[in-house]
């Protein structure tokens, strides 16, 4: 890892990008947003890729990170939240992303 680990990072592992979704020092929770499979996985397997990271918003008391595909995956849970691009929910999280 050379660049800065963090909730939201873009990582690599095995030659696919994922979202860190958490991180204890040593192992890392990774995400990939498109199919919602999380693993666990050591600090030293996954590379964090330089100047790219989700948005974090602080919506309806979940921390939240949006990616800029408008997937919106919810830190409290680790999981692809499943509103419609429609709902007020969406839109409202969608909004207020710092």
């Amino acid at each position: 890892m050379s660049n800065a680990l963090l909730k939201g990072s873009y990582v690599t592992y095995k030659d696919s990008t994922y979202v860190a979704v958490g991180y204890d020092g040593n192992l890392v929770k990774i995400l990939d947003p498109l199919t919602n499979k999380k693993l666990n996985v050591k600090s030293t397997n996954v590379t964090v890729l330089k100047h790219k990271c989700a948005s974090s918003t602080s919506s309806f008391g979940d921390f939240l990170v949006t990616l800029k595909t408008s997937i919106i995956i919810s830190l409290k849970t680790n999981k692809v939240m499943k509103y419609s691009a429609s709902s007020n929910e969406a839109k409202t999280i969608l909004a207020s992303v710092v």
